[in-house]
């Protein structure tokens, strides 16, 4: 057993975990795992398969004068009822035809109350068991608590949503479209439905605005430094039309516009002709104060910020390193080279390539050493 840190929670809370993998159950649970992980979905159709299907539904969904949030199940895994999970299993398993199935229901039935009921585990040196809800690792735990919370929303979370809520179930996950007043009220009674299943809440904040704000004036950002002028309107209006598609309002994707026209101006201010850009050195103070009035004065800085924090790299003499000369004996021209294995070396490494046919002098030279 360990225990797994939720940073992302207030106080560091711990999860739990009893690892599975070298159990005896642990292969066997793979294999009944593949067969149920064809089943989500069946008992309630709010199960969603992967990310394209929850864009599907969210945008065949009404928004007006709804919220948008999310439930979460606290501990899920430990605090599922492993009658109820099994109770979820014998249910689906009853829908589904036999050729899906590696062995007879009742068989695979059995093997399942098999694994859930193998829960012991180690922790400081003593053997204990788990007695109440799913193992964390195990491969099953996934699929019955996917299949528990499926039979809880049939059965009895589905009066409290009602039909003008729309309700998306994924893992431990819940997204939830519902009346603005409705929100708290049905937080509550959901949770009066079994004490050990609870749920919390998280609301979309107006920060969300910001940030989808940001997406549209880097859009805008990215048109108007790239595009050549007689290409620009018309991928400014493509801009447009593909964030209207996604309901944002005309009015706000014009202003977002005006704000990237404006932050483009500022990151590229145009020098006037009044200007004077100024080396690093040591009159650029001087310089800069005799025209203070009469022009605007930059100066180049002498090192960048990376260049203040990071060490510098000091330059080893080479002890071999030497700049050498090779007259040629065919005409009267003369080649200058420098070499880092030493001049002995060089000179055997250029004969060596080019043997007979070289016409370079024997009296090859050492000019300087550096």
């Amino acid at each position: 057993m360990r225990g797994l840190p939720k940073v992302h929670k207030p106080g560091v809370p711990m999860r739990p975990i009893t690892s599975g993998i070298v159990s005896a159950p642990h292969r066997l649970a793979k294999c009944l795992a593949k067969s149920l992980s064809a089943a989500m979905g069946v008992i309630s159709d709010s199960h969603l398969k992967n990310s394209t299907d929850l864009i599907r539904r969210l945008q065949s969904s009404v928004y007006k004068n709804k919220k948008l949030a999310s439930f979460d199940v606290k501990s899920r895994f430990t605090n599922v009822p492993t009658d109820r999970a099994i109770q979820a299993v014998e249910r689906v398993i009853g829908s589904m035809v036999d050729d899906g199935l590696q062995l007879p229901k009742h068989y695979f039935i059995y093997l399942v109350k098999l694994c859930v009921d193998f829960g012991f585990f180690e922790f400081a040196g003593e053997e204990y068991q788990q007695i109440s809800g799913l193992a964390m690792e195990s491969p099953l735990s996934s699929f019955l608590a996917c299949l528990s919370m499926e039979t809880l929303e049939r059965d009895h979370y589905r009066d409290i949503i009602g039909r003008h809520s729309t309700w998306l179930l994924y893992i431990d996950d819940v997204l939830v479209i519902v009346p603005r007043s409705c929100l708290h009220h049905m937080l509550t009674r959901l949770n009066s439905v079994l004490e050990k299943i609870q749920f919390t809440v998280e609301e979309v904040v107006d920060q969300n605005n910001k940030m989808k704000s940001g997406i549209v004036i880097e859009f805008f950002l990215r048109a108007l430094r790239i595009c050549s002028p007689e290409f620009l309107e018309s991928e400014v209006t493509y801009v447009i039309n593909s964030f209207r598609k996604h309901k944002y309002p005309k009015g706000l994707l014009l202003n977002l516009r005006k704000k990237a026209e404006n932050i483009l101006s500022r990151s590229n201010p145009v020098m006037s002709s009044n200007s004077l850009v100024l080396p690093p050195c040591k009159l650029s103070q001087a310089i800069s104060i005799y025209f203070a009035n009469t022009m605007n004065i930059a100066s180049i800085p002498r090192e960048k910020k990376h260049d203040l924090i990071r060490e510098k790299k000091q330059r080893k003499n080479n002890p071999n390193g030497t700049v050498y000369r090779i007259p040629c004996n065919g005409c009267d021209k003369t080649y200058y080279g420098g070499t880092e294995h030493g001049f002995n070396t060089r000179i055997y490494e250029h004969f060596q390539r080019h043997g007979g046919s070289c016409r370079c002098s024997w009296t090859s030279t050492e000019l300087e050493r550096s």
